[in-house]
C-alpha cells in the first residue's frame, strides 16, 4: 500500500476521575490506517477495561466513557439517538456495531459482545452472554489485583481475520499480576 500509516501519541498529566482520584498521566496513542473507509463495515472494536482495585477512584469515569463511546459510535454510523432511551441505544448498538467488552482484575472476564460481533466472529472460545451493553458496563466494579496480560490475550484471540480491529485499553497501567 502506498499510503502510509500515521502514528501519533500525546501525554497529559494531571488529576483524573474527580476530586478523590489518582494523580497520574494519560497517554493517548492514535494509529490511522488510511486504507480503510471511514465506516464501521469490516471493523471490530474490543474494549478492554481494568476493574482492579487501583481503579476504584476512576471506575465511574470509565463507565461514563464506555457509554459515551457507544453513543459516538452510533452517531458515526448515522443514527440520531437524541430521542432513544438506554435500552433502545443498547439494542441499536448491538445490531449495528461490531463491538466486544472484556474486563480484568485477577482474571480476564468476557462481559459482552454485540449481536453483529457474534455473527461475524467464529471464535468459539467465548460464549455470548445474554445481557445488554448497559448491564455489562454497570457490572464493572473495581476490586482485587491487575491481570492485564490475560485480558489482552483474550482480546487478540477475538480478532476477526480480514477486519480492521481496534483494541481500546482503559487502565491506569498498574499491572501487578
Amino acid at each position: 500500500n502506498e499510503r502510509a500509516t500515521s502514528v501519533s501519541s500525546h501525554t497529559y498529566s494531571g488529576c483524573y476521575g474527580g476530586q478523590a482520584s489518582n494523580i497520574g498521566d494519560i497517554i493517548i496513542t492514535q494509529i490511522e490506517c488510511p486504507s480503510y473507509p471511514a465506516t464501521l463495515n469490516s471493523k471490530q472494536i474490543i474494549f478492554v477495561v481494568d476493574e482492579s482495585g487501583s481503579m476504584c477512584d476512576t471506575i465511574i469515569s470509565v463507565k461514563a466513557s464506555l457509554f459515551a463511546a457507544r453513543n459516538s459510535l452510533l452517531r458515526l454510523v448515522g443514527h440520531d439517538i437524541s430521542n432513544i432511551d438506554e435500552s433502545g441505544r443498547d439494542q441499536l448498538f448491538s445490531t449495528t456495531c461490531n463491538v466486544s467488552l472484556i474486563s480484568f482484575s485477577n482474571k480476564a472476564r468476557y462481559l459482552w459482545r454485540s449481536n453483529q460481533a457474534a455473527s461475524t466472529n467464529t471464535n468459539s472460545l467465548i460464549g455470548h452472554q445474554k445481557v445488554s451493553f448497559s448491564e455489562a458496563v454497570n457490572a464493572i466494579d473495581a476490586d482485587q489485583s491487575t491481570n492485564m496480560g490475560d485480558a489482552l490475550k483474550m482480546a487478540f484471540n477475538m480478532k476477526i481475520s480480514d477486519y480492521a480491529t481496534w483494541i481500546i485499553l482503559l487502565t491506569d497501567g498498574m499491572s501487578n499480576k
